[in-house]
């Protein structure tokens, strides 16, 4: 089974809202998202861009998410600009049936997430052509992001972070799992898209003591990756990173390398 991630090009986004700061600002944008409905995004931007990183945030969170805000209030001081959009079912289009069941199942969230995504892209692209766009994506961002890059070479480089290969992770939490959660994961777990990411620049970036995400799954999906890549393990779980500063730090220095 493979699946289809085409998309049409969305209509012009409407800018909704701005808060200003110090060194960036903050715009607000409505695009229309590829089931038709409205998505909000929020675009940190410092007065001079050289690169663009788009963001997907975790299971039961938003384009609110706490990294996405550091990293745009950091990024932004060395001219990166950071993108984040709320994801189907989460944010302002939140639908909480939708969270009680694992992200890795949700074939079809999957599907939409990347076709939202590929949305965004054209956006970015129609507003500033010919500057370098990476990805970032965590956890539930990070499995559904592989498949995003796999699919559009208009990412130049891509951080998956505190995610891992599903096949691997899901029966280490929930033990046997049975055929339907198995067919499911053929075609979501993020290792099967790797290969196709090619010569891009890939950094997985994990906890070293992971509650969903153990160390054997981090491994196996960066091993799926055939291009230039490297895996590093820091201090922290899933939710509580330690020295959280490093994480931030080799996020930014990754893309300021790879985005040129």
């Amino acid at each position: 089974m493979s699946l289809d991630f085409s998309y049409a090009p969305p209509p012009p986004v409407d800018q909704v809202g701005e808060v200003i700061h110090r060194h960036y600002r903050v715009e607000t944008w409505a695009l229309e998202g590829s089931a038709g409905d409205r998505v909000l995004v929020d675009a940190h931007l410092p007065e001079r861009i050289d690169r663009i990183v788009v963001m997907g945030h975790g299971a039961d969170n938003s384009r609110k998410a706490r990294y996405i805000e550091v990293s745009g209030k950091s990024f932004t001081r060395h001219h990166t600009a950071v993108v984040g959009m709320d994801a189907p079912f989460h944010g302002d289009r939140r639908d909480a049936r939708i969270l009680e069941h694992p992200v890795g199942t949700l074939v079809e969230v999957m599907v939409r997430w990347v076709r939202d995504q590929r949305r965004l892209l054209d956006v970015i692209e129609s507003r500033w052509s010919g500057i370098p766009v990476g990805f970032a994506g965590f956890s539930m961002g990070g499995l559904y992001g592989v498949p995003l890059v796999a699919v559009d070479n208009r990412i130049r480089s891509a951080a998956i972070v505190i995610a891992g290969s599903t096949r691997v992770s899901y029966p280490i939490r929930f033990g046997p799992l049975d055929a339907v959660t198995m067919q499911a994961l053929a075609v979501t777990d993020p290792a099967v898209y790797a290969t196709q990411v090619g010569d891009r620049p890939v950094l997985v970036l994990n906890a070293d003591e992971d509650e969903l995400v153990p160390r054997e799954a981090a491994i196996a999906l960066y091993d799926a990756f055939k291009g230039p890549k490297e895996l590093v393990l820091m201090p922290g779980t899933h939710t509580e990173w330690g020295q959280a500063a490093r994480w931030f730090r080799r996020l930014e220095c990754f893309f300021t390398e790879t985005l040129r």
